[in-house]
């Protein structure tokens, strides 16, 4: 899972960028009082991400990566292609969470949040002008092993 917002900042950046479910499930990237945060709610427990400086205003680039790993996955946040901060992930994270229609919402949120640091609809108070998420897929095979498997599978 990789997630990059593409946004430009007043001074005092507040607000949502990103959101997708809620408290039960969900993930968002928002701002308080200047600073980027990164909450991934789980059923259980919330991760949460945090810049340790606010951000200048102007054009600026945030990430944030999840790696699966053993025995222990890796988030963290990125401003500005830096490593701001990071956490360890136990177990798997669940890359299905729409609850109830809870859909993504950029520049804002609706509903429940997905974390108790800002109040629905937190409108973001810049410029949200690109969002990518990107999810792994399953491995490709090799076109020879495409081949075979065709071959044999009569």
């Amino acid at each position: 899972f990789h997630l990059t917002a593409h946004i430009d900042a007043p001074a005092e950046a507040e607000g949502v960028v990103c959101a997708l479910g809620d408290w039960f499930g969900g993930y968002a990237l928002y701002a308080r009082a200047g600073t980027i945060h990164f909450t991934f709610a789980r059923s259980a427990d919330a991760l949460e991400l945090a810049a340790p400086l606010g951000l200048d205003a102007g054009a600026h680039e945030l990430g944030v990566r999840y790696e699966v790993g053993t025995p222990e996955g890796r988030m963290a946040l990125n401003v500005d292609g830096i490593e701001v901060d990071s956490t360890g992930v136990e177990g798997v994270l669940p890359m299905a969470l729409q609850h109830g229609g809870a859909g993504l919402r950029l520049g804002c949120d609706s509903g429940f949040p997905v974390s108790v640091r800002y109040s629905p609809p937190a409108p973001f108070n810049g410029t949200v002008h690109r969002l990518t998420i990107e999810t792994p897929g399953a491995r490709r095979p090799e076109p020879a092993e495409e081949v075979r498997a065709a071959l044999h599978a009569d």
